[in-house]
């Protein structure tokens, strides 16, 4: 309660309102996705270079554009990794993973590299 006291009441025992607050606006609120954003983003679900995870219901509850901006860079980003680490070679790029690295919104020089590893290493081994 004192940290409100200070910020809003005169501090002089009589505990009045300060005549100098600062006025407070309200920030915009962001607006669902119209029409053609959904379709975008549903859109680039099927960008993801792993056939299993090419599944609309991905994207249902995404509803700020903000979120919905960030998904469809991260498959962007994910899609042009693996076209550079199969150099264009869609059955090879469905078989690549960077296990030890998440994908960004932003293309990784890194990843690209661990994509290309993991082509020689084949797919991981379970051990029974």
């Amino acid at each position: 309660m004192a940290k409100l006291t200070a910020k809003y009441l005169v501090d002089d025992g009589s505990h009045t309102w300060r005549a100098n607050t600062p006025d407070l606006g309200v920030p915009v609120q962001p607006q669902s996705l119209d029409e053609m954003q959904r379709e975008l983003l549903d859109g680039t679900v099927h960008l993801d270079p792993h056939p299993e995870q090419r599944n609309p219901l991905r994207t249902k509850d995404i509803q700020d554009p903000a979120q919905a901006k960030q998904f469809m860079r991260t498959q962007i980003a994910k899609h042009l990794e693996h076209f550079f680490a199969a150099n264009g070679r869609a059955p090879l790029a469905a078989k690549l993973s960077a296990e030890n690295q998440f994908p960004s919104t932003t293309i990784s020089p890194s990843r690209i590299v661990e994509l290309r590893g993991s082509a020689k290493r084949g797919p991981k081994q379970v051990r029974p």
